[in-house]
């Protein structure tokens, strides 16, 4: 029974009046008067769609979550109540390491090349990922450092030979055009003559960061721990076929759904014009899951 209830209980029983009764409880007179609200029925769908949210980018926060109830859906939410409510449903994003900061006593490194618009400079790196029965994949993984776009996620067990790379290149180049500059780092798949000889003659000029510098790439090892956090850590993968199927669907999720905060909340397919608006999430929920 809380206060409110007791001095209410004084008040019959004993014939109290109402500020004696709050005097000695020291409960305010205002508390015994006030009516608790109905919940607003829009909270049932804010909940709703917070969960179809979270089912889809599991690594979804607060201000991600807010930015999507108001531009996907058209609701007027205030940040406090989506944080109250995800509080209240359970959701929860992993703890981050604080990042160890160091001294630097070189000067700032400037990146060479920076990309002014889309399609200006292209990027690539590998992730690898091992299956649930031991089998060792490799993914080359092409980003657009002008949009944030992944243009594609190529699977390949075990190894990822130069003609591999130049093959996912040439589909890329006919889809989407030839940009001007790819920055890589020294690998050997990409610091070889016959990779060096195509991309020449189509006039694409290659930026090879420094060695052991991966940060001079920083963009697609950015986007590289978020498919790793955000999306590979939580599956198991049981084949290459799987791999590949499993993460094109996420590229798409990226592309056209998750929101990027570089990008002021837009969406990467968004700044790149390949879409106006975001207004096809449940399509894209419903179609792929």
């Amino acid at each position: 029974m809380t206060e409110s209830q007791e001095a209410l209980a004084l008040l019959e029983d004993r014939g109290l009046s109402e500020r004696r009764a709050c005097q000695a409880l020291a409960v305010h007179r205002s508390s015994l008067r006030y009516e608790p609200r109905p919940e607003d029925p829009l909270n049932a769908v804010i909940r709703y769609n917070m969960l179809e949210v979270a089912s889809v980018l599991r690594h979804c926060g607060t201000p991600k979550m807010a930015w999507l109830l108001k531009n996907q859906w058209g609701m007027t939410v205030n940040h406090k109540r989506v944080e109250r409510m995800y509080d209240e449903l359970g959701l929860r994003l992993p703890q981050k390491e604080p990042r160890k900061r160091y001294l630097s006593l070189e000067p700032a490194w400037e990146r060479p090349c920076p990309a002014e618009g889309p399609n200006e400079v292209w990027t690539m790196d590998f992730v690898h990922v091992m299956t649930h029965h031991g089998l060792k994949l490799r993914l080359l993984t092409v980003l657009d450092e002008g949009t944030r776009e992944c243009l594609d996620i190529c699977v390949r067990k075990r190894s990822f030979t130069s003609k591999a790379v130049i093959e996912a290149l040439d589909e890329l180049f006919q889809e989407y055009g030839v940009p001007q500059y790819i920055r890589v780092d020294n690998g050997p798949e990409f610091a070889n003559k016959l990779l060096q000889k195509f991309l020449a003659d189509l006039g694409v000029k290659v930026i090879y960061i420094d060695p052991g510098c991966p940060w001079q790439n920083g963009f697609i090892e950015s986007f590289n721990g978020k498919l790793r956090i955000e999306f590979l850590d939580g599956e198991i993968i049981l084949s290459g076929f799987e791999c590949q199927v499993l993460v094109d669907w996420w590229r798409q999720v990226y592309n056209w759904i998750r929101p990027h905060r570089s990008l002021g909340g837009k969406a990467p397919a968004v700044l790149a014009g390949r879409t106006t608006s975001l207004d096809s999430w449940r399509l894209w929920t419903n179609a792929l899951n």
